[in-house]
């Protein structure tokens, strides 16, 4: 009642009996008043079938005393929601027959001290949530923890299913679940949307191991979480992606909520179990709680990581799901970490596997070999990707019996895809594998028709196959079946437009490539050179100009001289006697291919030094070399720039045909081997013709 109303006085206000004494076949009430100093009268005894009731009197000041519902002392309520800014204790006396109890006040303190006239009872469903929301964080830690204090009338309660969930509770005292007095009756305990990651002390040694009758165990903040204390002591939440959880649960657990405490940048933490076994955490990026399935001593078999959003999978992540037979990884973004692995190890571990749902991942291509252990599995679900034609890696699935590909980007099928789905496929199982394509932009033109045929003809074991959806290439779309009359004739229009565009075409184009093929074959050095040269960053002639070259000789050499040319006459020639010598293996900056190093090499260098042995003569670096320096020559008039140090004795017919074309231009030196006369005049030889 409203205090302005006429009649309205301070003095306790009692509903009209004749408001209640009539309704002796109500089961349900719901009393929706301030009931500031307001009380039921006897007439509320009249209503004998009732079972629930729900006051919400959430007005400021609004409190139910003690002697509030005094008149429902007689009745048989067994189901009791209360919202109301503050309950004394002892306004639940006159409820002994309730077993379903929902309370919300305005703090937590105030909800769980009006559970004393329930101590010892045997409760089906105690729910106490959303309390301190019209403080939100108080700066009385009282309000936001659970203490032994303020919940020893809890820890008397017999109770089965129990819901702290969203009271912002940020503590819990480490003594707190081992105090209460009839673990054995706890079946479910959802403490989720609280701010327990900040609890590491609780969450470390939470107390669930004497809970031996508990299944589901929810301790999820709904969302990342740090606490901080700032300078004028005010408590904030902010987002955070650092934690890790040493749990210990009861054997009988089935359910573990453990969503959004991995954190947003690490994705997953290990979580030890003190019964030896790990488990790996799940984490998403949006509000949707990830339910994580397991049993002990065996993991249970349905594993749902939806939206987990991780590009990048750990090898390692499925490895405890040894018993897994459904996994569900949808919109995951595990497009990267599936294309990269090559030794199929993300999967090695799920041996029963039977259903793999990877859609919404992004998937443009897949892995070889990822899905090869996966020799049980029989519905594997990539539809909403962006595949472009069947992965080969499904080719390794014996037991497959149905591929969802629908919404890809699949415009037909290759002849070996076709023969793969056809029912008589003797490599597969007896029966050809389902497969939907329905969403996906085929293609019914002249390069497919032999697509459209195999779609036609009924072979093939696709779903809805005669209504997909095809596109004819000039923009018109139709019902594959429309075509059951057309494909005749569309087949003898595709023979002939082809064999006109082909003779017409393929002539042309015959006389042009033969043209350009001797051609370029004639010149192909020349073109080589030319191209390196004219195209590479900056300009040679800029480079080198007034005889100014970068190093005195560049030095080319194979494997097996690579010892001798980089340190035997690399000492000579620059510690000795002060040259300065390029060596592939030391000079050529990397990034740039060897074709422009050589190039740039050959034309900063006053001389070129060929280090000669039979396997360098057939390299065809070696044949490059060669005419790179031999039109560097011509082009700057610069002769004996060729000087050639024969390793052992070779005879010239053997020698390449680009070497003998600029015989009069190259200096030959022999070296003599562990001769040291003849290494003397070999030494002072090389240093003649390497005079500036």
């Amino acid at each position: 009642m409203d205090q302005n109303s006429p009649g309205y006085s301070s003095r306790a206000y009692q509903f009209p009996d004749e408001i209640f004494s009539s309704l002796i076949s109500l089961k349900e009430l719901t009393v929706d008043e301030p009931l500031h100093n307001v009380s039921f009268g006897p007439g509320v005894m009249s209503m004998s079938q009732l079972k629930s009731l729900s006051v919400y009197c959430w007005e400021f000041g609004s409190s139910l005393r003690p002697d509030t519902f005094a008149a429902f002392a007689n009745l048989s309520i067994e189901s009791l929601v209360l919202r109301c800014q503050s309950l004394e204790e002892g306004t639940l006396k006159h409820f002994p027959h309730v077993t379903s109890l929902n309370l919300r006040t305005k703090s937590l303190p105030n909800a769980l001290s009006a559970l004393v006239d329930l101590r010892h009872r045997h409760m089906t469903y105690l729910t106490i949530t959303n309390t301190n929301s019209d403080k939100g964080f108080s700066r009385d830690p009282e309000t936001l923890a659970l203490t032994a204090n303020n919940t020893a009338h809890l820890a008397t309660i017999c109770v089965r299913h129990l819901d702290l969930s969203k009271n912002a509770i940020i503590h819990v005292g480490i003594d707190v679940l081992s105090r209460f007095q009839y673990p054995e009756c706890l079946e479910t305990f959802n403490f989720g949307n609280n701010y327990l990651p900040v609890a590491t002390s609780f969450l470390a040694a939470i107390g669930m191991i004497h809970f031996t009758r508990l299944k589901y165990l929810n301790i999820s903040p709904g969302r990342d979480y740090a606490f901080t204390v700032t300078e004028d002591s005010d408590l904030v939440l902010t987002e955070t992606s650092v934690f890790q959880l040493n749990l210990v649960v009861p054997p009988s657990l089935v359910v573990l909520n453990a969503s959004f405490l991995a954190g947003s940048v690490t994705g997953a933490q290990d979580v030890n179990f003190t019964n030896g076994k790990k488990f790996l955490m799940c984490h998403t990026t949006v509000n949707t709680s990830v339910v994580v399935p397991l049993s002990y001593p065996v993991w249970r078999t349905v594993l749902n990581i939806y939206k987990w959003n991780r590009a990048v999978l750990s090898p390692r992540f499925f490895s405890y799901f040894t018993s897994l037979q459904v996994l569900v990884a949808r919109n995951c973004r595990l497009d990267i970490g599936f294309r990269y692995d090559l030794d199929a190890v993300i999967f090695k571990s799920l041996k029963h596997l039977k259903t793999l749902d990877l859609s919404s991942n992004d998937f443009t291509t897949l892995s070889r070999f990822i899905f090869s252990p996966l020799q049980s599995l029989e519905t594997l679900i990539l539809s909403n990707n962006k595949l472009i034609h069947i992965p080969e890696s499904i080719y390794d699935l014996v037991s497959l019996t149905f591929l969802d590909l629908s919404s890809n980007v699949i415009s037909s099928l290759s002849r070996a895809q076709m023969d793969w789905l056809t029912a008589d496929n003797s490599s597969h199982s007896k029966d050809a594998v389902r497969v939907s394509l329905n969403r996906n932009p085929l293609l019914c033109t002249c390069n497919t028709v032999s697509f459209v045929r195999w779609l036609l003809d009924g072979s093939a074991n696709v779903e809805a196959r005669l209504t997909l959806t095809c596109s004819l290439g000039n923009g018109t779309f139709v019902d594959i079946g429309s075509l059951t009359s057309k494909l005749k004739n569309m087949e003898v229009s595709c023979v002939s437009n082809f064999w006109l565009t082909f003779s017409t075409v393929g002539s042309s184009l015959m006389a042009v490539v033969i043209v350009l093929g001797i051609f370029a074959y004639r010149y192909r050095w020349n073109i080589k050179y030319w191209v390196l040269t004219k195209c590479r960053r900056g300009s040679v002639v800029e480079e080198v100009t007034n005889e100014q070259y970068r190093y005195d000789a560049f030095v080319a050499y194979n494997y097996f001289s690579y010892r001798w040319a980089c340190i035997v006459l690399r000492q000579f020639l620059e510690d000795e006697n002060n040259y300065t010598i390029c060596l592939h293996d030391r000079d050529f900056p990397v990034g740039v291919s060897i074709q422009q190093n050589i190039v740039d090499a050959v034309n900063n260098s006053r001389k070129v030094i060929l280090v000669i042995n039979k396997s360098f003569l057939k390299s065809d670096w070696c044949q490059f070399e060669i005419q790179m320096t031999g039109m560097r020559m011509v082009r700057d008039g610069y002769e004996n720039a060729i000087i050639v140090i024969m390793m052992e004795e070779i005879p010239v017919s053997e020698m390449p045909r680009s070497l003998l074309n600029l015989w009069n231009h190259i200096t030959f030196l022999l070296w003599p081997g562990n001769d040291l006369g003849d290494e003397r005049i070999f030494w002072n030889r090389l240093l003649e013709v390497m005079a500036r």
